[in-house]
């Protein structure tokens, strides 16, 4: 059975802009209801939002528009795997792996992003037409910080927006761990602190266009991460068993100063190619998540604590 606060955070879809408002007002009343002192870091964010349309000699073909800035494409638009193609380029790019329309707004030219099961589609036509239309949308994010602001031994971090979708895998589960950890086992906030994050996913905010709240967290508590033992990172849990990783730690925690402190920085994930086939798509669903790696993902973290 998975818990009523994993199944009304998976209910906001997406979790973005106003969803995203949505979902820490949950996390607050969660908090409230538990009892428990917080600190609420709150911040300026501006996400893209997106209308989109594209054609194959005038066939409609299903997209998402994946850029932070409007504009049209063509049949000279390039169209790649996510993983050929550069942000900096307008693209149609789509994921080999991936069940549904993988989705990444970061672009900085623009870009649509449509299912693998179009690309030849795409390739064969004569006339391919595009156009993805950009509204930025300002909104205020917020951190909570449950536990020792002062001198905690270690800082634990779960993002809770999604891009698109319920946002399952990413980052939901991960999300009802650390919820569950600091309502259950309060003791443990004595010696830590739990970060619950917004904005990760998309933004405007430089020097990166992703992992915004990680970094305005850093801004205020640079002290804190400096000083601590261990920084634990949940990003992608529930699908299959979970494991702690030490590398590719720009892909979830992509500060300005990850390189001074990447040594003492663990991920806990679980399977990358059960994450490719769901994550970033409408797919990413509480069907595909399983409790008993849940409970798994959470006793591994504990056994760190």
């Amino acid at each position: 059975m998975f818990s009523d606060f994993l199944r009304d955070l998976t209910f906001i879809s997406p979790r973005y802009g106003k969803g995203e408002q949505e979902a820490a007002k949950l996390i607050e009343s969660c908090l409230k209801k538990a009892s428990l002192p917080y600190e609420v870091q709150s911040f300026t964010a501006k996400v893209p939002l997106f209308k989109a349309s594209l054609t194959a000699d005038g066939q409609e073909v299903s997209c998402l528009g994946s850029s932070l800035v409007s504009g049209n494409l063509d049949s000279s638009t390039p169209i790649l795997s996510y993983t050929q193609a550069s942000s900096k380029d307008s693209v149609i790019y789509y994921s080999p792996t991936s069940l549904g329309i993988y989705h990444n707004s970061n672009h900085a030219k623009a870009s649509l992003a449509v299912n693998k099961d179009s690309v030849d589609i795409l390739k064969n036509a004569k006339n391919v037409k595009g156009t993805v239309l950009v509204t930025p949308y300002s909104f205020t994010s917020q951190n909570f910080l449950v536990g020792n602001t002062l001198d905690p031994k270690k800082v634990i971090f779960s993002h809770y927006d999604s891009i698109v979708g319920p946002g399952a895998n990413d980052n939901a589960v991960a999300v009802d761990i650390l919820m569950d950890i600091v309502t259950s086992k309060k003791s443990l906030l004595e010696d830590h602190l739990f970060v619950f994050v917004g904005n990760e996913e998309s933004s405007y905010a430089k020097p990166f266009s992703w992992c915004h709240g990680y970094e305005v967290f850093d801004l205020l508590y640079s002290s804190l991460l400096d000083q601590c033992q261990e920084i634990i990172v949940l990003d992608g849990l529930g699908s299959a068993p979970a494991s702690f990783i030490t590398s590719d730690l720009d892909e979830v925690f992509m500060i300005s100063r990850l390189s001074q402190l990447k040594s003492k920085i663990l991920w806990l994930h679980d399977s990358q190619e059960t994450y490719l086939k769901y994550g970033h798509t409408y797919h990413d669903t509480l069907d595909n998540i399983d409790q008993k790696y849940i409970l798994q993902a959470k006793e591994l973290l504990l056994s760190r604590l």
